[in-house]
C-alpha cells in the first residue's frame, strides 16, 4: 500500500511535503521503536553474540546477496559455535541503531555483510555501513569481503571522501577485499586493517541442495538487466543467435529474481537457482554470482566483463579452472570459446579449507584470543 502511494506521488508537488512528514514521523517514533526492540531482545545482554549487520532484507531480490548470507552463517556455525548469531538486515540497521548501541556488549563481535556495494552506486548499502561504523567507533568491526569501486566522477569522489572520513576515524575497523584490485584500493584510500578473500557464497556445498552429477544440456545466458551490464540488447540478440548456430539450446536467467526472497526461504530459492545452473552444459554470464554459482555447481562458464572490475579481478580466484572458467572482455569473444568450454567438468575444490578457515583463525587471533 505504502509503495503504491509513493509511486503515485513521485515527481509531483506532493512528494516533498510527503517526504518531510514521513521523516518527521520516523524521528518522533524512533525512541519508542528502539525501546520496544530493546525490550524484545534484552536477553542478548546475557549472551555472547555475533551481530551480523546490513544483510539483505526480503525486498532485495538478488539471490547472490542471499547466497552470501547462507555461506556466512555456515562459516559462523563451523568456526564460532560458542556465539549466538544475531542477523540485522539493512532496514533494521538504520531503524534500530540506537537500540543496538545499547545491546552490543564489549566482547561481542560485529560483522558487516559482504558483497559488491562499497561504492557510489549503492547509497543505501554504503550509507548503512557508514552509519554502523560511525555509531560503533570503539567496537571492533569486521567488514566481510567487498568489491570496492568509487567512480571517477564528482559524485563518486564525494562519496569516497565521506567514506574515508568515517572509516579512517574508526579505532578498530577491518575491511576485507573480495578481489586483488579492491584490496589495492583499500590500501590506497583507507587507513584500516585489510586482507583479501573470495566471495562467501563459495562456502556453499552444492551437494547440500542439488545433485550435481546429473544430465546437462544447452547454454544458459545469465545476463544483467541493470546499469552494470556492458552488454547491449542488440549484443544479447547476436549472442543468442551465435549460440543457436552452434547447435545449443538457449535458456535465459538472471540472479535478480522477479519476487522477494524472505529470510526463512533463502535456502529454497538458493536450491532452485543451483538446480538451474547444474542443468546446463555451459553458462555465459556477466553476473558475478552467475560465475560463482557455475563454480559451485561445477558448471563450465564464460564470464563477460562489466562496468567495473568485479568479474575481471575476481576471476583470478578460479585460475585452477583455466579450461573450464573462461573470461571474455567483450561479447564478441564468446562464440569462439563455446566449443572449447561447453561440457567440461570442474573438479571439486574445498574453498573452506583453502581460504575461509584461515580467515576464521585470523579473526580469532585478532579479536577473541587477544
Amino acid at each position: 500500500m505504502l509503495t503504491t502511494v509513493k509511486k503515485q506521488i513521485r515527481d509531483t508537488p506532493l512528494e516533498p511535503p510527503a517526504k518531510f512528514t514521513m521523516q518527521l514521523g520516523r524521528k518522533t517514533a524512533s525512541p519508542f521503536i528502539n525501546g520496544y526492540y530493546i525490550s524484545k531482545n534484552y536477553t542478548l545482554k546475557d549472551k555472547k553474540n555475533i551481530f551480523y549487520m546490513i544483510t539483505p532484507p526480503a525486498r532485495l531480490d538478488n539471490i547472490g546477496d542471499h547466497a552470501q548470507v547462507v555461506g556466512i552463517k555456515k562459516w559462523f556455525d563451523n568456526h564460532f559455535p560458542e556465539y549466538n548469531v544475531v542477523e540485522v538486515d539493512k532496514d533494521q540497521t538504520d531503524k534500530y541503531i540506537s537500540a543496538l548501541r545499547y545491546l552490543i556488549n564489549d566482547d561481542d563481535l560485529v560483522f558487516l555483510h559482504s558483497g559488491g556495494n562499497m561504492n557510489d552506486r549503492s547509497p543505501w548499502s554504503e550509507g548503512a555501513r557508514r552509519n554502523v561504523v560511525r555509531n560503533f567507533n570503539q567496537t571492533p568491526i569486521i567488514q566481510l569481503p567487498q568489491t570496492v569501486f568509487f567512480s571517477d566522477t564528482n559524485s563518486g569522489q564525494q562519496a569516497l571522501k565521506k567514506s574515508k572520513i568515517v572509516y579512517n576515524s574508526h579505532q578498530n575497523l577491518s575491511i576485507i577485499a573480495r578481489d586483488p584490485v579492491s584490496h589495492e584500493y583499500i590500501q590506497d584510500y583507507f587507513d584500516v586493517e585489510t586482507d583479501v578473500y573470495p566471495d562467501f557464497a563459495l562456502m556453499i556445498d552444492a551437494e547440500d541442495y542439488v545433485e550435481v552429477e546429473r544430465p546437462r544440456s544447452g547454454v544458459m545466458l545469465c545476463l544483467r538487466r541493470d546499469s552494470e551490464s556492458d552488454v547491449s540488447p542488440e549484443e544479447k540478440t547476436r549472442l543468442t543467435s551465435a549460440i543457436r548456430k552452434a547447435n545449443y539450446e538457449v535458456t535465459h536467467f538472471d540472479t535478480t529474481l522477479d519476487e522477494h526472497i524472505p529470510k526463512d526461504q533463502r535456502e529454497t530459492f538458493l536450491a532452485d537457482t543451483l538446480r538451474t545452473f547444474a542443468a546446463h552444459d555451459l553458462v555465459v554470464t556477466d553476473r558475478f554470482h552467475g560465475m560463482i554459482f557455475s563454480v559451485i555447481t561445477r558448471t563450465p562458464c564464460i564470464a563477460i566483463d562489466t562496468v567495473d572490475h568485479k568479474i575481471s579481478s575476481s576471476s583470478q580466484w578460479f585460475s585452477m579452472y583455466e579450461d573450464e572458467v573462461r573470461y571474455a572482455d567483450t561479447i564478441d569473444a564468446v562464440p569462439s570459446l563455446l566449443e572449447e568450454t561447453a561440457g567440461k567438468e570442474l573438479a571439486k575444490f574445498d574453498w573452506e579449507d583453502e581460504y575461509f578457515s584461515d580467515l576464521a583463525h585470523s579473526v580469532r587471533e585478532s579479536y577473541i584470543m587477544g
